[in-house]
């Protein structure tokens, strides 16, 4: 099986004929056993499975079940369903293990969770969106966004984070659009004595994030405001929180920040006046998909991701355009990293 999350094949030369510019079609098959595998996914997370199965290690479906805290009977159709979808395999004395595919899952849980439980009810309302003329940011559930978003950057993201944050020095945290406070968490376990500030619109993912907080005993360190971001960095009672902050870290929110229209241009110079002793922006975003440059075969999530932005009526953009705006801005462009997910990339901007 190939890694979802490799980086995508560009060959010399482009896709030819009929399929120029995409790719070959999936067949009526592969697309209905994919829908029905990421949901089996998505229960393996909600189940509690993949915590009480690691990787490596098997169990009965009786010690599963008493694991998890599932109901046996329930749980059997749910690992049969896994078996034929390659995901495990039982043997006759029911014991379960991973296969290959399986820890490859595993690992990649968090694109489930984001999108099966963050947008599934948002997935299901395509056609009847078709006629709706209100972006439908409603139908997402944020807290499990948030927490798709903490599982990807624990499994996929994090070692490439960590060395970069190593190289810098700092002492106080901003993260822009922090969601379930899971960043600030491992920052502050990381380096001894930061402290760290969030700051997101979503109440659910801020809910998520307190009791985070509140479990992890930051409680004294990392301080959280429910705002959106462009208010939060006006408002005068948040801006005496901001003014020591030395990074600024923003992930995967930099294109809701390009799509309003008066701060496109403007973005951080306004971000410079509301963190004066910032001496870093570290900043991560997937960029869209360039079919024009050959691809052979299709990433994860960014095809669902596209779509999901289009109804949200949010432009996307290519990393030359970041990488343009970055220096029209004045910032120095230390380093670009491949971040874990496909098309998505870690950028360190000095100020």
């Amino acid at each position: 099986m190939n890694s979802p999350v490799t980086e995508l094949k560009r060959p010399g030369v482009a896709a030819t004929g009929e399929h120029r510019g995409s790719l070959p079609p999936l067949d009526p098959a592969t697309m209905f056993n994919g829908f029905i595998g990421a949901n089996v996914a998505f229960a393996l997370v909600e189940s509690g499975v993949f915590t009480a199965l690691a990787p490596d290690a098997h169990a009965t479906i009786p010690e599963l079940a008493r694991s998890a805290a599932c109901l046996e009977y329930r749980l059997r159709p749910l690992l049969q369903a896994g078996r034929h979808l390659g995901l495990v395999t039982i043997d006759d004395e029911e014991t379960v293990s991973w296969t290959d595919s399986g820890r490859e899952l595993h690992r990649n849980k968090g694109y489930f969770t984001w999108c099966v439980g963050g947008y599934g009810r948002f997935l299901r309302e395509l056609g009847a969106l078709t006629r709706e003329p209100s972006p439908a940011t409603k139908l997402r559930d944020g807290s499990y966004v948030a927490l798709g978003a903490d599982q990807n950057n624990a499994a996929l993201m994090q070692q490439t984070l960590n060395a970069v944050m190593d190289t810098l020095e700092f002492r106080r945290v901003a993260d822009l659009g922090c969601g379930n406070a899971g960043r600030l968490i491992d920052f502050c376990r990381r380096y001894d004595g930061i402290t760290g500030v969030g700051i997101d619109i979503n109440p659910l993912a801020m809910s998520a994030a307190e009791e985070n907080i509140r479990q992890s005993r930051m409680t004294s360190r990392i301080s959280l405001h429910c705002q959106d971001v462009l208010k939060s960095i006006q408002d005068p009672k948040i801006l005496e929180s901001l003014r020591d902050v030395d990074v600024v870290t923003c992930f995967m929110m930099l294109h809701d920040l390009m799509n309003v229209d008066d701060l496109k241009d403007h973005l951080f110079d306004r971000l410079r006046v509301a963190f004066p002793s910032a001496k870093y922006f570290v900043i991560a975003d997937t960029a869209t998909m360039e079919f024009d440059q050959g691809l052979i075969e299709r990433p994860i999530f960014n095809i669902g991701y596209e779509l999901l932005h289009a109804f949200m009526d949010t432009k996307l953009f290519t990393k030359q355009f970041y990488i343009e705006k970055f220096i029209t801005a004045g910032l120095e462009l230390q380093s670009c990293d491949d971040f874990g997910t496909p098309n998505t990339y870690l950028f360190v901007l000095k100020s």
